[in-house]
């Protein structure tokens, strides 16, 4: 340990004591800072070894101006959790999703927070069970849904046609990443939340269509991939597979008269 034999641990003898790489360890004999110079090494290695283990459309994204913040991002991520493999690897199964999904799945689990605080008890003590990349798969499944919506029927987002969209096509791509078991039982349980407002009395009839159209969902994915799903559901939509509903205020919520119709009307 005393490499220079003055009976006195300088930094760097304690810095190679400690595991750390000879690289590291040379950066804080210069005069760095321990964790200034563990930071340098792992965006170095980040830089080399990480990029070069990519696949070749891990690296094509990677390489892509375009999502230049989202690896600062990743870059940060890593580094934050010590350089080490599993966070490495956690980041490879973002580039994946944020690729098959073509979404920013980097924003996606950084907005983790407010994905888990719209849900209801019971889906979140199931949630919180899975593994990591699972939850990503889930809460990317979502917001891809969400947006897809929005793009696609931007005018009947709340119980009309874009949320029967909505909920079959986040049911079809969770199945798709995580098992239609497991989707089905988040999903029906994200329905078990307080009606909103607290004494709004038409809730079940907006639960029922949502369960209605999580099932066709899960069951277009069984013949479906993550690359056919979403013209899959629009195909369910236009033949009236999916229901929404009619006669609603003029927030789009339920009302007394309410009753589901097929989307094809």
């Amino acid at each position: 340990g005393d490499l220079n034999g003055d009976c006195m641990l300088s930094p760097y003898e304690a810095c190679l004591l400690s595991g750390n790489s000879q690289e590291v360890c040379d950066c804080v004999e210069e005069g760095g800072n321990l964790d200034t110079c563990l930071d340098e090494a792992c965006l170095q290695s980040i830089a080399t070894t990480f990029v070069e283990s990519l696949s070749i459309a891990q690296k094509a994204w990677w390489e892509d101006n375009e999502n230049d913040s989202e690896k600062t991002d990743i870059e940060n991520y890593i580094v934050d959790n010590g350089c080490d493999d599993e966070s490495k690897q956690f980041t490879v199964e973002i580039i994946d999703i944020s690729i098959i999904l073509d979404i920013d799945a980097v924003n996606v689990w950084d907005e983790y927070d407010i994905f888990v605080n719209q849900m209801s008890i019971s889906e979140r003590a199931i949630f919180e069970d899975m593994l990591p990349n699972r939850k990503l798969w889930y809460a990317c499944a979502a917001k891809k849904a969400s947006v897809k919506a929005i793009e696609l029927y931007p005018n009947s987002l709340l119980n009309g046609k874009g949320d029967a969209f909505r909920h079959a096509l986040w049911n079809g791509l969770t199945s798709l990443l995580i098992g239609s078991q497991l989707a089905e039982q988040l999903t029906t349980a994200h329905e078990n939340k307080p009606p909103q407002p607290p004494n709004f009395p038409f809730e079940d009839k907006e639960n029922e269509m949502d369960l209605f159209n999580n099932e066709i969902g899960r069951q277009t994915a069984s013949y479906s991939s993550l690359f056919t799903i979403t013209d899959n559901i629009r195909i369910k939509l236009n033949g009236g597979f999916l229901r929404y509903l009619n006669s609603l205020d003029l927030n789009s919520r339920a009302t007394y008269n309410s009753i589901l119709i097929p989307t094809n009307q």
